[in-house]
């Protein structure tokens, strides 16, 4: 009765040490998804959600304006918009700029910038 138990303990550990030495051989997984947007650092990049990184002067390159403006000169230069005012109707009219794309490749869009002024309005972002 000892050496079977004996030889099951044995049975039982060599086990244990494939299995191991099988996990650790396994390439490891990587979570790179957004729930609960708190990954090592603490923090993320979207702006539109809480615990995000404050960015602080940079926030421009991560959020480009449509455009800025020059307080030496008083003139506006265009980031996103290549054309932008009132026009004859009394709307204000921006044209994009052509080319400009997100990271994974596809083109910006009118409708992302009105989404985008959306979700700052529902945020209650200053005007």
């Amino acid at each position: 009765m000892q050496k079977k138990r004996g030889f099951l303990l044995y049975l039982i550990a060599l086990l244990m040490m494939l299995s191991f030495s099988v996990a650790s051989a396994q390439s490891k997984t990587v979570f790179t998804g957004g729930w609960p947007y708190t990954q090592p650092p603490t923090g993320h990049f979207n702006v539109f959600v809480n615990n995000n990184l404050n960015l602080g002067i940079y926030y421009d390159v991560m959020n480009p304006p449509l455009a800025i403006y020059h307080w030496s000169s008083g003139d506006y230069e265009g980031l996103l918009a290549d054309k932008f005012g009132f026009d004859s109707d009394n709307n204000y009219s921006v044209t994009l700029k052509s080319g400009i794309k997100w990271s994974d490749g596809t083109p910006l869009t009118a409708q992302d910038i009105v989404t985008t002024f959306d979700i700052l309005y529902l945020e209650g972002a200053p005007e």
